[in-house]
């Protein structure tokens, strides 16, 4: 299985354009586990933040990423630039803050885990491979 993190435009060497994930959590086990379920889907690209204000310059070079799992609840996205940066770049928005504003971010067209969310939970956020670029969230 291949992760790379460091070149998420690049192709994997079969040539199968792997599918890019941000990552940002603050909480380390959280993360752990996110990233672990993440790479056990497949060859994926992963960057991981810790800080809404580190995404911009982790999002520099990148110009595709296929879904944003953000720490973010509705008020705190729409506060900052971030959504921007990541439509920008094709993204589906998850949300795992704020079950309270589940149908603003419906509305907005975001997906929302609640935590706790399991591995099940997560995976339905994933676009499957065959149906890319249609992104889909079934149960977010």
């Amino acid at each position: 299985m291949e992760t790379d993190l460091k070149t998420p435009n690049s192709e994997t060497r079969r040539g199968i354009v792997c599918p890019v994930f941000l990552v940002l959590e603050k909480n380390p086990l959280v993360a752990a586990d996110m990233i672990g379920t993440l790479t056990a889907e497949g060859p994926c690209h992963i960057i991981h933040e810790t800080s809404p204000n580190d995404v911009r310059g982790a999002l520099r070079d990148v110009t595709r990423l296929d879904v944003a799992f953000l720490e973010l609840d509705v008020d705190g996205l729409r506060q900052s630039t971030l959504a921007a940066e990541i439509n920008r770049r094709g993204a589906h928005i998850v949300l795992t803050r704020g079950e309270d504003g589940y149908q603003a971010a419906q509305s907005a067209g975001w997906g929302m885990l609640i935590r706790p969310f399991t591995d099940q939970m997560l995976r339905s956020c994933l676009p499957d491979a065959r149906q890319r670029p249609a992104l889909h969230c079934s149960e977010c």
